[in-house]
């Protein structure tokens, strides 16, 4: 058998420049607390490039940290492909890297990023390499390897981002220094001077075994803050059989899911062609006729379309955490997150609740395993006091006389603190998982329900509320939820939004939205429906000759025929008094 192996390292020397390419993750948690300046610097590679990083060295050897493995196997490359390798980011501005990431994807193996803080104003050595093979024919195999070794200096507060460009007969070491002063972000090149292997006075400590390098990979993300709760014991017969379901599901799935190694249990990310539906047309984002709601929505566009066409790296946990800033805090963040328990909701709200749900016999819900990553927080007084940006993850736990159900959520939600209690606009971004864990206590129906297919799904919620006003809030919600293959496709008309408007005091108007086509519109009292409710069905193809020579293919000739081929809009009204149906016409309840 023929190999055919290039050595590019003589080569490289004459075509070795570097830059870096804009980059947002760092390691805040990296042992690099010894100097006070330190910039962030992002890796991007994939399975057939290694990116090894040495600090304060200007030499190759020694105790370095491998940002990109390259796979010499097919083993390897299709651990990239089914996603052991994940995305890290630490907020480094995005760079056409980022959001292009895609190109960077190469046969077996998926590209990803990682982001890393280091100590400014000291060399930092990149050993750069990669490993290609391709079967020519039955006698012959064509090598290629190259090797780039380099470093720079980075500076104080300065984002970094670096790649390997391989062409045919070259490989280049570009590194970048980030500029996100202005609106679009500038790459500027940065030089980057040729390192040799270290002798063994530099070398000073050894490489990092696997299993080191294990424990370093395992601090990039802070474990968080658990939430103790006062009354555990009040769901401890329950919990127990939570923890038998939690670790089923962990163990069904082979591998620890979730944005980081510290949350097993946080929503997985689904890969689905439903999440990549257009966001323009009948599937944007409605308009209203309150200029603060249209404001908002118009915030969130950007955000959700961020999210649709990046969903991998939407929810990265964050690591540049900080301390719970006093007694009680954590608390108060929880109840800012609305990761609040049944029993801790007023006695009209649990009412409403129970009311809402019509179930026999017991009814409860509550948050367990609850971890904070605040990001900002601080306190005055001992009260939770200031700008607020905080990271929480919890299980749902819904139990009541016929089914248990665990939901797995993560929320990542920013506001102002005044007093322990937010203040003025919060914005809220939730992702929660389904299935859940879903179980009947009725052993029958409990394996029917084992039987059926279940979809799964993902839902990205994004909320503005106007937290000062506790009785009448204004908030806009909108909802997009992400099917598997075997989803509802043909089905999906847009974002879910719905919009909360106060009327007076314990009094609001709810209008909900599909796309940008109007649902519904109700009036509540007190949380409950109160008043008439009206729903807007959306508009069927009517019939016609080729429906009548194609009867099964409504769907598609719903979507191919002009707009005055439809019927008008279908409109149900039904009447509401404290949250029951009631037969009054007109409908006057008060």
């Amino acid at each position: 058998m023929k190999e055919i192996t290039q050595s590019m390292k003589g080569f490289l020397a004459a075509v070795f420049m570097c830059a870096l390419s804009a980059g947002n993750l760092v390691w805040a948690a990296d042992g690099v607390t010894e100097h006070g300046g330190h910039a962030r610097v992002r890796f991007i590679g994939n399975g057939l490039i290694g990116l090894t990083f040495y600090k304060n060295k200007s030499c190759v050897g020694g105790r370095g940290i491998q940002a990109s493995r390259n796979g010499r196997n097919l083993g390897a490359a299709l651990g990239i492909l089914f996603g052991k390798a994940k995305n890290i980011s630490l907020g480094i501005p995005e760079t056409p890297n980022v959001t292009n990431l895609e190109n960077w994807d190469v046969t077996l193996s998926k590209a990803f990023y990682r982001e890393y803080s280091v100590n400014a104003d000291e060399p930092l050595t990149i050993e750069a390499a990669y490993y290609f093979h391709t079967a020519g024919n039955h006698t012959s195999i064509a090598r290629v390897t190259c090797n780039v070794d380099g470093f720079f200096v980075p500076e104080d507060g300065k984002d970094y981002e670096v790649t390997l460009n391989v062409g045919e007969k070259t490989c280049q070491l570009d590194v970048m220094k980030i500029d996100s002063a202005e609106a679009a972000v500038k790459l500027i090149p940065v030089k980057v001077k040729a390192a040799n292997k270290c002798s063994a006075v530099d070398t000073g400590v050894p490489e990092l075994t696997p299993e080191e390098q294990k424990a370093e990979d395992a601090r990039i993300v802070p474990e968080g803050v658990a939430f103790k709760k006062k009354d555990a014991k009040v769901h401890a017969d329950i919990d127990k059989h939570v923890d038998e379901l939690l670790a089923k599901r962990r163990a069904e799935r082979g591998f620890t899911l979730g944005a980081s190694a510290q949350c097993p249990d946080c929503p997985q990310m689904i890969e689905s062609p439903d999440g990549r539906q257009p966001l323009d047309g009948v599937h944007g984002l409605p308009q209203t006729d309150d200029a603060e709601i249209n404001r908002w929505i118009k915030q969130i566009e950007p955000e959700l379309r961020r999210y649709v066409t990046n969903q991998a790296n939407y929810f990265n946990l964050p690591s540049n955490v900080v301390a719970i800033p006093c007694q009680g805090a954590d608390d108060d963040l929880r109840k800012a997150a609305e990761f609040v328990d049944l029993s801790e909701l007023p006695q009209e709200q649990q009412l409403a609740y129970e009311r809402d749900h019509k179930t026999d016999g017991k009814l409860d819900y509550y948050f367990r395993d609850v971890r904070l990553w605040p990001v900002q927080a601080s306190c005055v007084n001992g009260k939770l006091n200031g700008e607020t940006d905080l990271w929480i993850f919890g299980n749902k736990v819904f139990d009541s006389a016929t089914r248990l159900s665990v939901v797995p959520e993560l929320t990542h939600v920013r506001f102002t603190a005044v007093n322990g209690k937010p203040v003025g606009l919060m914005n809220f971004v939730n992702r929660s998982e389904g299935p859940g864990i879903n179980e009947y206590k009725d052993p029958v129906k409990n394996e029917e329900m084992k039987k059926k297919a279940q979809l799964r799904s993902e839902g990205v919620t994004f909320k503005y509320q106007q937290a000062d006003k506790q009785e009448n809030p204004r908030s806009v919600t909108v909802v997009n939820t992400i099917y598997d293959e075997r989803g509802f496709k043909n089905s999906f008309e847009g974002p879910y939004t719905s919009v909360e408007l106060p009327l007076s005091p314990g009094r609001t108007e709810v209008i909900t939205f599909k796309g940008v086509r109007k649902a519904a519109h109700y009036l509540q009292k007190n949380g409950v429906l109160h008043g008439e409710t009206i729903y807007y069905e959306k508009p069927k193809p009517s019939a016609s000759t080729s429906s009548l020579l194609f009867p099964n293919a409504g769907k598609l000739f719903s979507k191919i025929l002009p707009k005055e081929t439809k019927e008008a809009i279908t409109v149900t009204k039904k009447c509401f008094k404290d949250g029951a149906s009631v037969d009054i016409d007109p409908c006057d309840v008060d």
